[in-house]
């Protein structure tokens, strides 16, 4: 059902804003996510955000929003304090963003950052002075010199330098991330213990050429598929970090309807589904799937898989010159 399911009622940005930070703070309180910015999403669809030891993928057509949602991703881990919902691991927190298609730029990371920086920072004062009051009742957690983590109460502007990225341009340099185990060397460096988050945009996009290389074999591609499939979960697992990879959609032919695979959706008619690249093999690693798509010029991200929302479930988001939000912003 592509019935978007809009929010009973409307809140004030503000209040939204305040409820968004103290639902996110407890929960990461105990779970330590990656949070998306997104109230909704994070609060009700993602159980706290993107989780740890977990593979995410996000998956829709060109244009729908994937690109820009998980450069928010990365800034968002390497930026937000633990007080604020990041990681307990900040200020070291670092994230790995491996771009195939030549999408993500520096200066897009750059002038979103700027705006999370200030709006962060804006958080940090509000709360300091929700502490310094003599009635406060904040929990020590939130103290003044947990705060002050960076030493002067502002957040150090040093975010861009905790962010890796790797162009990628042929498909040999692509799976030798893999099979010549680069990414997990990588890792294994004293010095990038602090990454918590590896970003794959687009996971597919040498993958879907792998049997015109190789003489046409399915199979070649579905066993690559797997040990990529097993290594990225190895790295989650041992690194204890979070992987999110950016799928694209294909057709999927099917003699009859009661044929179809529970991960396509009839987009259009007959017996033609649209349905996420790389098939079942690849779905049996991933947590989460959420889909990407614009209904009615709105943007919408609608749960494909999730262990904890029945699978429909959609959200609404923006996108702005501040980023991905839950908010609209200025375009």
């Amino acid at each position: 059902d592509w019935t978007i399911k809009r929010l009973e009622k409307e809140i004030d940005e503000t209040n939204l804003s305040d409820q968004y930070e103290k639902n996110i703070e407890d929960v990461n309180r105990n779970n330590a996510k990656i949070v998306t910015s997104h109230k909704y999403l994070d609060t009700n669809v993602l159980n706290g955000g993107i989780g740890k030891r977990e593979i995410t993928e996000i998956c829709g057509l060109s244009g729908s929003g994937k690109t820009p949602f998980v450069m928010q991703l990365a800034l968002n881990c390497a930026m937000i304090p633990s007080q604020l919902g990041g990681l307990s691991t900040y200020p070291n927190t670092k994230a790995v963003i491996i771009d195939t298609t030549q999408r993500i730029k520096m200066s897009r990371l750059y002038e979103i950052s700027e705006h999370l920086w200030k709006n962060l920072n804006e958080m940090m004062k509000r709360r300091k002075a929700l502490l310094s009051h003599p009635s406060s009742t904040a929990s020590t957690s939130l103290s003044s010199s947990n705060l002050n983590e960076t030493g002067s109460g502002v957040l150090k502007k040093d975010y861009l330098d905790r962010i890796y990225l790797f162009k990628i341009y042929s498909q040999e340099q692509f799976l030798a991330m893999f099979f010549e185990n680069i990414l997990y060397e990588f890792m294994k460096k004293p010095e990038n213990k602090f990454v918590k988050l590896i970003i794959i945009d687009d996971f597919t996009y040498y993958l879907k050429h792998i049997d015109k290389v190789h003489g046409s074999k399915i199979a070649y591609s579905s066993n690559t598929v797997l040990q990529i499939g097993q290594i990225l979960q190895t790295i989650a697992d041992e690194f204890d970090c979070a992987v999110v990879v950016v799928n694209t959609l294909t057709t999927k032919f099917y003699s009859a309807v009661g044929n179809a695979s529970g991960d396509a959706w009839d987009f259009t008619t007959g017996n033609v589904l649209i349905t996420p690249s790389l098939g079942n093999v690849w779905s049996h690693f991933i947590t989460n799937r959420l889909l990407f798509y614009i209904s009615d010029n709105k943007k919408i991200i609608r749960v494909a898989k999730s262990p904890f929302i029945p699978v429909g479930t959609t959200c609404e988001f923006f996108i702005g010159k501040q980023g991905f939000s839950h908010i609209p912003m200025q375009t």
